[in-house]
């Protein structure tokens, strides 16, 4: 649910000079929204269902069978990286609910980290961009670099710089992003 802030102001002392203006944007506690969930799903795992691109099935946005992704990371579920403690190796196969168990710790890492580090008040489809690339470009320096030019508080600006932030293999993937900032268009295909 939106937080909306109103606040009324008084143009003069004559009667019925007052009018009340509504910001849209809104303050912490941010999430992102099913719509952007649906989005990181289908980017990570090329489709929503059947065989991606790589010849991996997916079920629900997520690849059940662990596998190295394109920069010879074991990956499994809708993007998450194994690490030791996960004991899993490629090859290995989980269940859908692991796999949504590790989709909701992977999103609640950068829920905390937006939270700690942006400063400004945000449009939801502004939130959901700003989720979606630290999804994909992590959670540490990326996302420090990134909320300090948001800081900055040029909204407009973002867009732009969204395309081009750490854009190198994934230019597609800001180009849609800026979209869902600017536009509020969640267009997944590539």
């Amino acid at each position: 649910m939106s937080i909306i802030d109103v606040v009324k102001f008084v143009t003069n002392q004559k009667e019925r000079s007052e009018f009340v203006a509504q910001y849209l944007r809104i303050w912490k506690p941010w999430a992102p929204s099913d719509k952007v969930i649906k989005f990181i799903a289908e980017w990570e795992s090329g489709v929503l269902n059947g065989k991606n691109f790589q010849g991996h099935q997916v079920t629900d946005g997520m690849i059940l069978k662990v596998y190295n992704d394109s920069k010879g990371i074991p990956t499994v579920g809708c993007g998450h990286r194994v690490w030791v403690e996960d004991k899993l190796k490629v090859g290995d196969i989980i269940t859908l609910d692991k796999a949504k168990e590790f989709f909701v710790k992977d999103q609640q890492k950068m829920i905390d980290a937006i939270h700690r580090k942006v400063k400004i008040p945000l449009l939801q489809k502004e939130y959901d961009a700003i989720f979606s690339v630290t999804f994909n470009a992590g959670e540490g320096g990326s996302l420090n670099n990134l909320a300090k030019e948001l800081n900055k508080g040029k909204y407009d600006k973002m867009p732009e710089f969204i395309k081009t932030f750490k854009a190198a293999s994934t230019p597609l993937r800001r180009v849609r992003e800026a979209d869902i900032w600017e536009k509020g268009v969640y267009d997944a295909s590539h």
